[in-house]
């Protein structure tokens, strides 16, 4: 959405604004696009209206015969799916405030499922915002990747640590 010209770009200029304006992390917190609708990824439980069920996924993998299944625990955009000590950008802190690990985790093992969970920390600072302006504000470093290398790389491990010591993948 931050590569002028490109096709991401232009569809996010038609419906949110100029990136500039509208950035990536209002998705988190939520705003209105230019439509006056507001805007945010925050799936909702179906136990609370909404169409989310992690006991529906889990079923689905079992079904299909997997012994394994997990979620991304953190894409590239730097928004951990769990309630993350080290990173502020997390779901119980913003945006779903669910612990969407938590609920995957506990309904994957429901099923006798072995948990895996993968994290791609790596492409937040390596390459995945490289067209974000710089960030003045050390919360908008974090999730926009900008800490330099050292800060990023113990980032990185806290955040592997917190997975690894609080969900216990398999």
């Amino acid at each position: 959405m931050y590569n002028n010209g490109s096709s991401e770009n232009n569809h996010h200029k038609s419906v949110f604004g100029d990136p500039s304006v509208w950035p990536y992390h209002n998705f988190i917190n939520g705003a209105r696009d230019k439509a006056g609708n507001f805007v945010q990824f925050a799936p909702k439980l179906r136990s609370a209206g909404g169409s989310f069920d992690p006991n529906e996924w889990a079923q689905l993998f079992a079904d299909a015969g997997a012994r394994f299944a997990g979620p991304v625990a953190e894409h590239h955009d730097g928004f951990s799916m769990w309630n993350s000590s080290v990173n502020e950008w997390n779901s119980v802190a913003r945006g779903p405030r669910l612990d969407l690990l938590r609920l995957h985790a506990d309904a994957i093992r429901g099923k006798g499922l072995r948990l895996f969970v993968s994290l791609h920390h790596s492409y937040n600072f390596t390459g995945f915002y490289q067209w974000v302006p710089a960030q003045s504000d050390n919360s908008l470093k974090k999730l926009y990747g900008q800490l330099g290398a050292a800060a990023e790389q113990q980032l990185w491990y806290d955040k592997l640590r917190e997975v690894i010591d609080g969900y216990q993948p398999d």
